[in-house]
């Protein structure tokens, strides 16, 4: 009764002797299954088991079974054994546990060994695929964030800090509304909350973000949402790619020259023409003339629109 209860076991049951031989006294057909090698084989061979396990193993695992027999304690141990099969040898990691116990006044040892290689591997392929991530998501030449549902950056890499111009520590403090200019808030937070409402599918847009320096900046913003097994919100994926040179291009057909560029910083900072004339040692003439080539560039009426213009688009940062 007891060996047909064994036999329906989905593991392999096994009594083994209390000595470091560790000699096998009985175990259950299924062995043949797991390993190639009969029940019988493994009973006329008292140094089978110990033969099987990888090279690399054998010293821990043995140690280990001895440790357990000196302190009469169970022993439990994940490692591989190597098994036969049509094409020779193949690995099989097991799952090994056994106590002793008495039996006809011995003592023995009674285990059971699963066969865990398929957990072993599907453990290691997803190791494997997070390495692979974490090496694509560090190296990727474009911003990526991991974003928390409340608007919290959770993870960014090296090339989003550079878009940014903050460190990693400086933006793991932020949210993505602290990047974000003020008007263009609100359709954020409506976007994000439509998306976690499950209302919004993953989506890509130009928008902007505030660098460190206070320079506003375009990006091509990539965002989809990974859920929890509950179906919760999980965190946002976000991808960031800089297209400010280009986006520029594209609202400034007719591109500013570096001395216009200096003409524009210094009206946003302030400066009357004359003054202008004075940092620039410009005639009063010619810094009329730099400035209405601005102002017509930019397509806007005046000096002020012209600051506000240049930096709603990105061409010199917002000075408080």
């Amino acid at each position: 009764m007891y060996e047909a209860l064994v036999e329906q076991v989905p593991a392999v049951v096994y009594v083994g002797s209390d000595d470091e031989a560790c000699s096998t006294l009985f175990v259950s057909p299924q062995v043949e299954e797991m390993l190639g090698y009969t029940a019988q084989e493994w009973l006329s061979d008292p140094e089978l088991w110990v033969k099987l396990i990888h090279p690399a193993d054998q010293q821990k695992v043995l140690a280990r079974a001895n440790s357990a027999r000196a302190a009469g304690e169970p022993f439990d141990a994940q490692y591989r054994l190597l098994a036969r099969d049509g094409c020779g040898e193949r690995v099989v990691w097991v799952h090994d546990k056994a106590a002793q116990v008495e039996s006809g006044g011995a003592i023995v040892w009674q285990g059971l060994m699963l066969d865990i290689t398929e957990r072993r591997q599907a453990t290691e392929d997803l190791r494997r695929s997070e390495r692979l991530f974490r090496k694509t998501f560090e190296a990727a030449g474009v911003g990526m964030a991991h974003l928390a549902p409340d608007g919290q950056w959770l993870r960014v890499n090296d090339r989003l800090c550079e878009i940014s111009g903050y460190t990693r520590e400086e933006l793991l403090e932020k949210t993505f509304l602290e990047l974000t200019p003020p008007e263009d808030r609100q359709a954020s937070i409506e976007r994000v909350q439509r998306m976690l409402e499950g209302k919004l599918g993953p989506y890509s847009l130009e928008k902007r973000y505030i660098r460190k320096d206070g320079l506003r900046i375009w990006v091509n913003l990539s965002v989809s949402l990974m859920r929890k097994a509950s179906g919760e919100p999980d965190f946002l994926i976000c991808v960031a790619e800089d297209i400010t040179e280009r986006k520029i291009a594209e609202l400034v057909p007719e591109p500013l020259t570096d001395r216009e560029l200096e003409v524009l910083r210094l009206i946003a900072s302030g400066y009357t023409n004359m003054q202008l004339a004075e940092q620039l040692c410009y005639s009063l003439g010619g810094v009329k003339h730099q400035v209405q080539s601005v102002i017509i560039k930019l397509g806007v009426e005046g000096r002020t629109q012209a600051a506000a213009r240049a930096v709603e688009i990105g061409l010199i940062p917002y000075r408080k």
